[in-house]
């Protein structure tokens, strides 16, 4: 889940465009779903502890109180490398930038 603010963040802008070309080819994956939220339109309760956007998370399905923070670079392939670690997608289920 990408956690973002429409409020001029130019570090927001930069990895959107990431995350959506990771969620494209990751689409055929099961059980994996790519969301986002506009923090400059919504709000959570304090238990997300989200201090700084943009914030990518990866909640497992079994334990939303127990995501998995990103911490790689600004490159689609990092993004895709995390969630494959964090959610040990197989290998074959990522398809390649030349897919679709």
């Amino acid at each position: 889940m990408l956690f973002y603010t429409s409020n001029g963040c130019s570090l927001c802008e930069e990895l959107w465009p990431l995350y959506i070309e990771a969620a494209r080819r990751l689409h055929r994956t099961q059980n994996l779903l790519f969301t986002s939220i506009d923090m400059a339109t919504n709000d959570l309760p304090d238990e997300n502890n989200l201090f700084y956007y943009p914030s990518l998370r990866y909640y497992p399905k079994d334990s939303k109180y127990r995501p998995y923070n990103y911490d790689a670079g600004l490159s689609v392939e990092e993004i895709m490398q995390f969630v494959q670690r964090v959610s040990q997608v197989p290998l074959s289920d990522i398809g390649s930038k030349d897919e679709l």
